[in-house]
């Protein structure tokens, strides 16, 4: 990779389409189910960022795969919400959650909302510096 191109990887906003995509339609969704899949799209467009950022870099070769572990993608989702600034995040999730059936708990969708409300959880309690 030339340096030009790290230059220009580098100057990117981290996870602008997934700050982007929360923006714009967490509101335009109106089921619990749809708000879900909303959610649950944004945690693939931080990983889709991820691997876009690293194609390319010879530590992330096809040889070994990049993970994204739970704690990790907690983090992001933290930055994700607090640049996406949506304040009535907490209600579209518990709306959401309040609707969601054991099938829907117990698949991707359930593990998002979990992620999303442990975000959310973790903003809470942040401290100002």
């Amino acid at each position: 990779m030339s340096a030009e191109e790290l230059k220009k990887r580098l100057s990117k906003e981290p996870f602008a389409e997934a700050i982007v995509y929360l923006q714009e339609n967490l509101k335009v969704y109106k089921s619990p189910i749809e708000k879900q899949r909303c959610l649950t799209h944004v945690t693939v467009l931080i990983s889709q960022a991820i691997i876009d950022h690293f194609s390319g870099v010879e530590f992330a070769s096809k040889k070994s795969k990049l993970t994204l572990d739970a704690d990790t993608l907690i983090n992001l989702c933290v930055f994700v919400l607090l640049k996406a600034q949506c304040a009535e995040i907490y209600g579209h999730l518990k709306l959401a959650n309040q609707f969601a059936t054991n099938q829907i708990r117990n698949s991707k969708l359930g593990y998002v909302s979990s992620t999303i409300e442990v975000s959310i959880e973790q903003i809470l309690t942040l401290e100002e510096d």
